[in-house]
């Protein structure tokens, strides 16, 4: 991540951000079809090698604001971005199935996409000190992808394009141990729940994801 423009004034901090990622993502496997979907017999093999890649560039303005209130220090910070580009390669193989290799590139300019995070952190004055984070994000999503159809009585590749929102929010209660390590560090365990709700605008279709978060790490306290 890089910060372009930073400006400090009293308790609010605001500034532009950069922040480039790199995902690449690669399953592959064996499926034994015995009860026949693939409508290949009962006893049917397919090997299979989907690999995905993605570049995210995604440019932000954030505007955060904090204090101090006694032993309890808050944090909000809110995000708006306005440029995000997404770029998407796609290989995928199903052999015998499909002789075709499933290949899929693309370019897109996402839409505006915001967050909300709040921090509270309180000082026990003891070696275990506690605090809570809520993060909110909404993020829209457009690009192409590879997918395997079955037309004509064989099975094809075709371009679908995924157009989704996607709405995230986590709640996490942590425990931060005071003894610095790595320098200013402090060692770190998360306790929470993240759950991400994401609507299909071509279908008007609505799918929620709901997981358990345990994290572990170290952080420089605010």
């Amino acid at each position: 991540m890089l910060n372009w423009i930073t400006k400090k004034i009293g308790n609010y901090s605001v500034g532009i951000q950069t922040n480039i990622q790199n995902i690449d993502n690669n399953e592959f496997g064996y499926i034994h079809d015995t009860n026949n979907i693939f409508q290949q017999g009962n006893d049917y093999w397919i090997a299979f090698d989907n690999d995905i890649e993605l570049d995210i560039l995604k440019t932000s303005m954030y505007l955060n604001y904090s204090k101090h209130i006694k032993d309890t220090f808050l944090r909000i910070s809110t995000t708006i971005s306005p440029s995000t580009k997404i770029d998407v390669k796609q290989s995928t193989l199903f052999k015998p199935l499909v002789d075709d290799i499933g290949s899929s590139s693309s370019s897109t300019s996402q839409e505006l996409s915001y967050g909300l995070k709040i921090e509270a952190y309180y000082d026990t004055h003891s070696i275990v000190r506690f605090g809570s984070l809520y993060s909110y994000e909404y993020a829209p999503l457009k690009y192409d992808i590879a997918q395997l159809d079955y037309e004509n009585n064989n099975y094809i590749f075709h371009t679908n394009t995924i157009d989704t929102n996607e709405i995230t929010t986590k709640y996490l209660v942590k425990i931060y141990f005071d003894k610095k390590v790595l320098g200013e560090l402090n060692p770190t365990i998360g306790f929470g729940k993240i759950s991400k709700k994401i609507i299909n605008n071509k279908n008007n279709s609505t799918a929620t994801i709901d997981d358990s978060i345990i994290s572990l790490g170290f952080e420089k306290r605010f």
